[in-house]
């Protein structure tokens, strides 16, 4: 594959995506909520869960794909009960929709 191909692939995935996965539901809006608190947690679950994997007889993919759902899961629910908590809520950027925008608007 050329460079071409990599740049044509990568933008009509682009394409793709915002053609076909343009729809919400309650565990999108909900995830886009916790989105940055799972960013900011996310090292101190995925290190710890990599840590408990070392010993473990699987193969490396297999222990690659635990730790990535397991690690993606724990991040995003950690986030959400965190931004449950209002000073923490706020410090990760969480808002229920239902507060005050922290711009003004202009009108």
């Amino acid at each position: 594959m050329g460079d071409g191909d990599s740049l044509a692939l990568s933008v009509g995935l682009i394409v793709v995506f915002r053609e076909l996965c343009n729809h919400s539901n309650r565990l999108l809006k909900t995830m886009a909520t916790g989105s940055f608190g799972a960013y900011i947690l996310q090292p101190w679950i995925v290190v710890p869960l990599q840590t408990a994997m070392l010993n473990i007889p699987l193969a490396a993919f297999s222990k690659f794909a635990i730790v990535s759902l397991l690690g993606t899961v724990a991040s995003f629910a950690v986030a959400n009960l965190a931004g449950k908590v209002p000073g923490i809520g706020a410090a990760l950027g969480a808002t229920s929709g239902h507060q005050e925008p922290l711009h003004s608007e202009a009108k």
